[in-house]
């Protein structure tokens, strides 16, 4: 059920997140998030895109080290107590995310809240079980178009 992100690591160096946004966008590739974190002398890059596998094709072909990685990503209410409420049942189960990024589709006035948990299937269904529904890859065209 969950969501294919890209993971990426591109250079520190003015210019390099310029280079691989182009290298999409001459491919028609529609980046629907973006996580950029700076780890030392490297940036790890993580991408939601609408074509995920012609994605990293594409990136792999222009040289950068990728790997795809699934993350579950639920569509919340833009609220406050939106995360809380998710995080509680993932928290009673012992179960921690190794990291999370959130992102915005406008039209619908909602948030999407994208996480990676080692054991993603267990998580999947504790969310599920809590009533929670993890969007799918094929979500994203219904999501943003």
């Amino acid at each position: 059920m969950s969501i294919k992100q890209i993971r990426i690591t591109v250079g520190n160096e003015s210019g390099t997140l310029m280079e691989l946004t182009k290298v999409l966008a001459d491919h028609d590739i529609e980046l629907r998030a973006m996580n950029l974190v700076d780890i030392k002398d490297v940036r790890s890059l993580r991408i939601i895109v609408d074509d995920v596998y012609t994605a990293n094709m594409v990136l792999k072909a222009a040289g950068y080290d990728t790997a795809i990685r699934p993350v579950i990503v639920l569509e919340l209410e833009d609220k406050p107590e939106s995360l809380p409420a998710f995080l509680a049942p993932l928290a009673a189960e012992g179960i921690t995310l190794k990291y999370g990024y959130s992102f915005l589709e406008n039209r619908q006035r909602r948030f999407y809240f994208a996480m990676r948990i080692e054991d993603y299937e267990r998580a999947e269904q504790v969310l599920i079980d809590a009533g929670f529904k993890p969007i799918m890859q094929d979500d994203l065209h219904r999501i943003f178009f």
